[in-house]
């Protein structure tokens, strides 16, 4: 934007009347600290966020954003300085300002929050320690002074207080991860910490909701999911395994549509539907479909076979294990290796069993890896039927713990009538696979024996307890991101008049039918960018004008929706449009979650999600020698607000006549032989207004133009104001707009009344 150039002699003159007139001024000011205003504050606020805008880091920059932040607070107690507050303290790696902190802190925590914010906050207030002692004292601290104030924030405090214990040792470190969970039970590094310290606090039902919850957080995360899967099939809950590992399926089909299915998918899903009659069919229809994709897995074509059986299609089944056997023999024959040998000795072992040719590949697996236990277990299993009960023994013996070797050893100990130790075995082997053809054989055995096999869970009652708990189905069905979440750019209308802020909100709702968990590893982090695009007398793109992140504080409910103020008159943006209140301007904003950069293009990372867009228009300001003649004799009246409106309206009338006499812009204006001299008139009255609230709001309104040699003596006048709030900004557009001020402000640094304006004066004397 243009800016006047001053008078240099003007400047030079008062420069020195007013640094001989200051060694008294500071005496003859009655300061008033007890002032506060919501639109005063709101200014230092505006001031704040331009003085720190870029993305490159400026300490005097940032210092003074940081003044104008603490002015604000001083004016109005609004928690909603905290967030660029801690952000600012960070930068400039002030670590002085706790009691602030944590004042705005105490007030945040009692309105709608953001827990981004929190965990900036006390990670700030952490970094006043020098030692694990103070940290400890300082995390203790904060649980004592906010407990009971947010259920996050006490599991963060519980989670350092773990932590910090766990440095030193100390046994009952767990007990604070455990009171975590508790309070959060979406804290996952609690969750894991707890299970790392002391997984015999964790009962079953505890850790199958804590995998649930892990599988909502995100549901794109196929580790989750399968996890769920595996855990459920384990406890033998198979209907429900299955119906999580369906969903792996069409999850992994959303991430690589045109890759095949993996065998830690279907595997576990056939093994899984084996022991469901229902779904005995999805084992066939799993091998069938595993074919026709190029691949071949001599398992699932066995489990297909096996439920073929129980189906009772024999001839179904007989037609899968020929298939398999012909086309594992073949694999064979072209690499004779240890795995395709053991494959092929389970397959004659438990598929389709054959003693001879299950000995025969079984001595090629031993003879390559003669330390693996599935091969010496393989082996046993196959010398039993051989008669060669004592090699067997002692080549099961060497691997107890695995499923074919406890096998094995149950069979000989049959053999040799010693029943002792027979049924325990063999329950053991059963429990470390019930569902699959080596743990049904087991079965068949201990059923032989007059038994029959115990779960050591009751799995429905389990369910049941569980479904109790979360209240919706266990495995939910899978949908992808468009069918869970959506969001909308919200602003107050499409029309916006000259200097009114758009009242900006994105929602964020819910559409599925399961919480929405919005965190870091969750489907969506909460990371926000905004782009706004200006047409009109000024084209323009600005990129990436906001840039945010955010929590909300508990998930969001299915058809609930969660709401982020965002304030896009700021910046650049209010600049351009303040500068040129008779222009016309269309503004489009695009607001994007999570954005990544794809193709050197910004973009969703959720890319079935498409970024929002939201157009407004600020149409030209309609002026007339009336409405300034109306506007300039509100000034003379008593109330503060029209003469404030007034104020910010003659600034930008002014700054835009400063661009049309330079060219800088064209289009149909109003304008009259007097109307810069009138408009200066309207803020020089302002600024001698007996209102301190009108004269701050005046001066930062005039921060729009190049500080002209008309305003400048009674902008210096007002560093002798009785109300810091006018010093302060009287310091900040004289020092901006004109360094030859420096002896008056090296006065104001060390004489002015008021801490902030000393600090401001400072920021502009040490450059």
């Amino acid at each position: 934007m243009h800016k006047k150039t001053v008078n240099k002699f003007c400047s030079f003159f008062f420069a020195i009347v007013f640094a001989c007139a200051a060694p008294n001024f500071a005496a003859s000011i009655r300061d008033f600290n007890q002032l506060a205003s919501e639109s005063a504050a709101k200014t230092f606020y505006d001031l704040a966020r331009q003085t720190a805008a870029g993305e490159q880091f400026n300490k005097t920059k940032t210092e003074q954003a940081l003044i104008f932040l603490k002015a604000a607070a001083k004016l109005d107690n609004d928690p909603e300085y905290l967030s660029p507050l801690v952000d600012l303290l960070s930068r400039l790696g002030d670590t002085n300002q706790t009691v602030l902190v944590e004042r705005l802190l105490a007030q945040y925590l009692k309105m709608p929050r953001d827990q981004v914010v929190i965990n900036n906050t006390v990670l700030y207030l952490l970094n006043n320690a020098q030692s694990r002692e103070q940290r400890e004292k300082i995390v203790d601290d904060l649980y004592r002074k906010f407990r009971n104030k947010d259920k996050i924030l006490d599991s963060t405090l519980l989670t350092m207080q773990g932590l910090l214990r766990q440095e030193v040792a100390d046994p009952n470190s767990f007990v604070f991860f455990m009171n975590a969970v508790s309070a959060d039970k979406y804290n996952s590094f609690a969750f894991t910490k707890l299970l790392e310290l002391a997984p015999d606090r964790i009962d079953v039902l505890t850790m199958l909701e804590h995998l649930r919850l892990e599988f909502v957080r995100n549901p794109l995360d196929l580790q989750s999911a399968l996890n769920l899967a595996d855990y459920l099939r384990n406890l033998q809950l198979y209907t429900s395994a299955s119906d999580a590992y369906r969903y792996c399926d069409r999850l992994y089909n959303y991430l690589y549509p045109a890759a095949p299915l993996p065998a830690e998918i279907y595997l576990p899903w056939a093994i899984s539907d084996l022991n469901v009659p229902a779904r005995l069919h999805n084992c066939i229809d799993l091998a069938l479909k595993t074919r026709s994709s190029g691949q071949f897995d001599l398992v699932l074509d066995s489990i297909a076979a096996a439920a073929a059986l129980q189906l009772g299609d024999q001839r179904q089944a007989n037609l899968l294990l020929d298939q398999a056997q012909q086309k594992a023999k073949e694999f064979y024959k072209t690499d004779k290796n240890a795995d395709s040998a053991k494959r092929l000795a389970w397959f004659y072992c438990f598929a389709a069993p054959d003693p001879n040719q299950a000995a025969q590949y079984a001595i090629a697996a031993y003879s390559i890896e003669p330390n693996s236990p599935m091969s010496a277990a393989l082996l046993a299993y196959c010398l039993i039927d051989q008669k060669q009960n004592d090699k067997a023994k002692q080549l099961a013996q060497k691997f107890s713990n695995d499923q074919f070797a406890q096998i094995s050893l149950s069979k000989i100990a049959i053999a040799a009538g010693s029943l002792n130790t027979v049924v325990e075995n063999l329950n053991n082997a059963i429990a470390k696979d019930p569902a699959g053809l080596e743990g049904r054989y087991a079965k068949k055995l201990l059923a032989g024996l007059g038994q029959s096999y115990a779960a050591p869970i009751n799995s429905q009652l389990l369910l049941m307890a569980l479904q109790d708990i979360i209240k919706r189905p266990l495995v939910p069905e899978f949908a992808p991101p468009d069918k869970i979440i959506s969001f909308e750019l919200n602003t107050r209308g499409t029309k916006f008049s000259y200097d009114k802020d758009f009242a900006a909100s994105l929602s964020i709702t819910n559409i599925s039918q399961e919480p929405l968990i919005i965190s870091d590893g969750a489907l969506f982090t909460g990371s926000l960018r905004v782009d706004a695009k200006l047409a009109g007398p000024v084209t323009e793109e600005i990129p990436n004008f906001v840039n945010l992140k955010f929590q909300p504080p508990k998930p969001i409910e299915p058809g609930q929706s969660f709401y982020i103020s965002l304030n896009l008159f700021t910046g650049r943006l209010q600049q351009l449009l303040l500068a040129m209140p008779q222009a016309n301007f269309t503004i489009e904003f695009t607001v994007y979650l999570d954005p990544v950069i794809v193709d050197g293009q910004v973009a969703n990372k959720l890319a079935d999600i498409k970024p929002v867009n939201r157009t407004i228009t600020r149409p030209a300001e309609n002026i007339t020698s009336q409405q300034l003649q109306y506007l300039s004799s509100t000034i003379t009246k008593n109330k503060d607000e029209p003469k404030i409106i007034a104020a910010r309206l003659f600034a930008g009338l002014l700054a835009e006549q400063a661009l049309l006499q330079t060219g800088d812009i064209t289009y149909p204006a109003f304008s009259a032989e007097n109307l810069v001299p009138f408009l200066q008139s309207g803020l020089l009255k302002n600024l001698s207004d007996t209102s301190w609230e009108v004269k701050t709001q005046t001066i930062a309104a005039i921060n729009l133009l190049g500080l002209d040699s008309v305003f400048t003596p009674l902008v210096s006048d007002n560093l002798n104001d009785t109300h810091w709030p006018v010093r302060l900004a009287a310091v900040y557009l004289l020092m901006q707009q004109n360094p030859n001020f420096h002896k008056i402000i090296e006065q104001v640094s060390t004489l002015d009344p008021d801490a902030l304006v000393r600090q401001l004066a400072l920021t502009f004397r040490s450059n």
